[in-house]
């Protein structure tokens, strides 16, 4: 059997969970997780971070094949293809780099939303 004492700490750690937003309490229920159809359906969640991480690996994946189908076709057209071997190296070698700067320049401004809605909630707890 429990104390009060045990039971008090108990209360004291849900409020604070449920105060972070982290779980939904429910009157008379254990704590649960809200679930990602109601992360979705108001905007809690962000998905674009989500897409954006799929074109980059996406398109990271063409520019790969892409590139070495230009170096096999050109190197195989031998001297008069060494312009075709250093743009297939090129797109090779920049394709993905460049697709993930620009990536990154997209999900900065999401890095940025959860930043500060961290910093909100550090704040909120201390008032």
């Amino acid at each position: 059997m429990r104390n009060n004492q045990d039971r008090e700490v108990e209360t004291d750690a849900s409020v604070e969970a449920t105060r972070r937003g982290n779980l939904v309490q429910l009157a008379g229920a254990r704590s649960v997780r809200p679930s990602a159809l109601v992360g979705f359906f108001t905007f809690q969640d962000m998905i674009a971070p989500v897409i954006l991480q799929c074109v980059f690996w996406l398109g990271a994946l063409t520019s790969l094949l892409v590139g070495a189908s230009f170096l096999i076709s050109s190197w195989q057209a031998g001297p008069s293809g060494i312009l075709g071997v250093l743009y297939g190296f090129a797109v090779l070698v920049g394709g993905p780099i460049t697709l993930r700067i620009a990536c990154e320049l997209l999900i900065v401004p999401f890095r940025i939303y959860e930043t500060l809605n961290g910093i909100k909630d550090r704040l909120d707890r201390r008032a």
